[in-house]
């Protein structure tokens, strides 16, 4: 039996639609095996799902977390369009949308006194357990590019703006019992006049990018490209 009976209210079982104050615009379809589907057009600038939580309690373990997901797959996946993606978006540009566009928006800000000796905070946080063998590729944070056009003022797989007064003591860090084994590692050759240069040790190196090495300073000494 579907669960029809709309307007009386939420059938027991079985899929339903749900609509707007109008009557005849539908937000919600919520289909028979429970899968739910919202759709809005042209509603302007609102917060579609808002999840609001204030929580004074005092917990030692356990986590507080508005969202969560548990994905587990056993399946034998190998072709190459497949994904297996426990959040994923599809933004689509048109117009002249001349504002700042993120795939994902993280703010933090303090309310009230915060005492923050402990605090560990991430904008960004991945674990890696060990996957039993060695897979092809591994990456806390990865960019694809497919635009051939470079943006007119920055163009990065990474950026750091210091906003305001804000700094930070590195662009980089790494904290752990093993370091990683090189700094940077090429997949394919480097391509001749880009990133890697050829160059010839002299003392036309007038400038030199600093590195923190367990409270050691080191610098890695630049040379001007007219230099070169």
């Amino acid at each position: 039996m579907a669960g029809t009976m709309e307007g009386l209210g939420v059938p027991l079982f079985g899929g339903y639609t749900s609509y707007q104050s109008n009557g005849t615009t539908s937000f919600l379809t919520v289909n028979s095996d429970g899968t739910h589907d919202f759709s809005w057009a042209d509603e302007g600038a609102d917060n579609f799902i808002s999840v609001t939580i204030t929580d004074a309690t005092t917990i030692t373990s356990g986590y507080i977390q508005p969202f969560y997901t548990s994905l587990a797959v056993t399946g034998a996946y190998s072709t190459g369009s497949c994904q297996i993606n426990a959040f994923a978006a599809d933004i689509s540009l048109s117009g002249t949308p001349g504002v700042e566009v993120s795939g994902m928006y993280l703010y933090f800000s303090e309310t009230g006194t915060t005492t923050v000796t402990s605090l560990n905070l991430a904008g960004h946080t991945v674990y890696f357990e060990d996957m039993g063998g060695a897979p092809v590729a591994r990456a806390g944070f990865k960019v694809y590019s497919a635009g051939t056009n470079v943006a007119s003022q920055f163009d990065a797989a990474f950026m750091f703006i210091s906003a305001g007064t804000g700094t930070m003591s590195s662009l980089l860090g790494f904290k752990g019992a093993s370091d990683p084994e090189y700094f940077l590692s090429y997949v394919n050759a480097p391509s001749a006049g880009r990133m890697m240069a050829d160059y010839s040790p002299s003392d036309a190196a007038t400038k030199a990018l600093r590195v923190n090495l367990a409270g050691t300073i080191y610098n890695i000494p630049m040379v001007a490209d007219s230099c070169s």
